[in-house]
């Protein structure tokens, strides 16, 4: 069976037309304006018949890019070339080495070790020496800016935070900008943010991850919000997630059970690679490759695949969001850069209805424990450790189940004003990030909030002033 992986474009540049010499078999590299160069995989079982050479092959193609035409590309070239003798010769990972061409491997081909391991080092190499496609993201001083951890301690002392705030990027309408939302999160006191962008797919059992649906920003607004972030002196990380349009009644992102897996990962894989294209051509400093996917963890082969092609593409931080009951059970943990655990702990059953300070001691145990968890998530992955999302409803019942968003309780204030009390007490003890703890996302801020909201958002109700110096304490 002939499978074609296509690589997503990177239509921001002008690069390198890729020929192959009449009389040598080495590429001469010729400047050609408005052309983009692809690596294709191709995996064949029964070779390429009359459309190329027989048995395995590549092939690479030239595209063309017009701005602004309905077809912005166009294939005008295509060349066939027999494999190389040995891994290092596959065209496809030469193309990646000098930064000329995207590269992709196919999830469900059986590619080997060794071929994944050619590929990482020739992604790595064309990064180190900023070649072709790499040498047009400024990543900052060194191409180094997205690292969060910057002056790592041989000793394992913690040298860095994350002092960041969760931006869900939930508006429906094309117009609606985030531009309100990210001026006051940086008036917080905040470093970072964390964009959150939904696809949705049909049914738990649904094979097909879509690009985009109904709750998906456009390309653009995700490209303008990572710029507009960047001008007000935050740092990005890009978490895309996948959420259920019918789900049933005990569904949810951490219980997809796919049909078919591996038409489910090809999918998953192609979506997850345009959104790092996106990061990557916004220069977003930190990529997330997936959030709470806790049934498909154990996919070893398939995280290592899109972990491979992620890296081909983008050179920021890689991180993956695990679900704070699940992370322990993460096999992949080894080829990222930084884990993340989403921190929606019980706090407190027998809190008040509503909340009153009397719970505060109650609630500072929860949080004890939820510090336990991130301790053992730094030290079973051995990396830094970040919460991607720490929130609490502002409703009733919230401390007893933070992860319950569709409560259909009284408006509570003061218990997310608690929880983030406690939380500070416990996580940020004499102003400072306790051991194994390198900082958070704090969730969310988005919606026009206000006393009588009983959603995440923080904006307009007491929990803000405990943002603030949770914000102030992990930015030290």
């Amino acid at each position: 069976m002939t499978r074609l992986f296509l690589a997503s474009a990177i239509a921001t540049v002008a690069v390198m037309h890729w020929v192959v010499g009449p009389d040598s078999s080495a590429p001469v590299l010729r400047p050609r304006a408005q052309l983009t160069l692809f690596g294709v995989e191709m995996a064949s079982d029964a070779g390429v018949g009359a459309r190329g050479p027989q048995g395995g092959a590549e092939w690479v193609e030239t595209w063309e890019w017009t701005p602004g035409a309905e077809l912005p590309f166009r294939p005008v070239r295509k060349l066939w070339v027999a494999k190389a003798g040995g891994e290092r010769g596959s065209k496809n990972a030469e193309l990646v080495r000098r930064g000329l061409g995207v590269g992709h491997l196919p999830q469900g081909a059986g590619v080997t070790p060794e071929r994944l391991r050619v590929f990482a080092e020739a992604a790595s190499e064309a990064q180190r020496a900023e070649a072709g496609l790499w040498g047009t993201r400024d990543l900052g001083v060194g191409g180094n800016r997205a690292l969060a951890f910057e002056s790592a301690d041989p000793n394992g002392l913690r040298a860095g935070t994350i002092a960041g705030v969760a931006l869900p990027m939930h508006h429906k309408e094309e117009h609606q900008t985030y531009s309100w939302e990210l001026a006051e999160i940086v008036e917080l006191g905040a470093e970072w943010v964390n964009l959150i962008v939904a696809t949705r797919i049909e049914n738990v059992d649904s094979n097909h991850v879509p690009l985009t649906s109904e709750r998906t920003p456009s390309d653009h607004r995700i490209r303008e919000t990572i710029a507009l972030a960047h001008e007000l002196g935050l740092r990005v990380q890009l978490m895309p997630i996948v959420l259920i349009a019918s789900p049933g009644p005990k569904d949810w992102r951490g219980t997809l059970a796919p049909s078919n897996r591996d038409q489910f990962w090809r999918s998953y894989d192609r979506f997850v690679c345009h959104m790092a294209d996106l990061a990557s051509e916004a220069s977003a400093e930190v990529f997330c490759i997936g959030s709470e996917l806790a049934s498909l963890e154990q996919d070893r082969d398939a995280w290592n695949l899109l972990i491979a092609n992620v890296r081909m593409r983008y050179r920021g931080q890689l991180t993956y969001s695990a679900n704070w009951d699940h992370f322990d059970k993460i096999p992949f943990w080894n080829l990222l850069d930084f884990a993340s655990m989403t921190a929606y702990f019980t706090l407190c059953e027998s809190a008040k209805e509503p909340a009153t300070m009397e719970d505060l001691a109650c609630v500072v145990e929860g949080w004890k424990a939820g510090l336990f968890e991130v301790w053992r998530l730094s030290h079973l992955s051995g990396l830094p450790a970040v919460f991607s999302e720490v929130g609490v409803p502002s409703a009733t019942g919230a401390l007893a189940g933070p992860w319950d968003y569709t409560l259909d309780t009284a408006v509570d204030v003061e218990a997310q004003r608690i929880a983030f009390e406690a939380f500070r007490e416990v996580l940020l003890p004499h102003g400072q990030p306790a051991a194994g703890f390198d900082g958070a996302f704090l969730y969310d801020y988005w919606g026009r909030g206000g006393e009588q909201d009983k959603t995440y958002t923080v904006r307009g109700k007491p929990a803000a002033a405990e943002w603030r110096k949770i914000l102030r304490d992990l930015a030290n």
